[in-house]
């Protein structure tokens, strides 16, 4: 039964969309306003992935007593991104890519025998 009404919900939902469409293009306000939201939750998106890559970074280069550079390397990598021509990444990828790369990093001078302080 319940299969039944989604279904129909879905079906109902799809006919009255296009309706629902036209309706709100009557406000440009909204649309502008829509727009804007779009962008604040990508920015809040990018912001929240780089302050776990500066936590993240930070936390596993400190296990070879260089915590801070973690958190430079991301905010270097974010700064030369920003401010190329042509970013090598996008804004989202910045501290999660930073972030493997010092684990990598820190996994290899471990394998070479580099003296881990914590």
């Amino acid at each position: 039964m319940a299969f039944v009404a989604g279904a129909l919900t879905v079906i109902l939902e799809t006919f009255v969309l296009g309706s629902i469409g036209k309706l709100l293009d009557t406000f440009p306000a909204l649309r502008e306003m829509g727009d804007h939201i779009r962008n604040a939750m990508s920015q809040i998106l990018e912001v929240a992935l780089l302050v776990g890559g500066f936590i993240a970074s930070n936390s596993i280069m400190a296990m070879i007593g260089l915590g801070y550079v973690g958190s430079m390397a991301v905010m270097v990598t974010w700064m030369l991104n920003k401010t190329a021509k042509k970013p090598f990444l996008i804004p989202l990828a910045v501290g999660p890519v930073v972030t493997i790369a010092m684990g990598i990093l820190v996994n290899l001078l471990f394998l070479i025998g580099f003296p881990l302080v914590g």
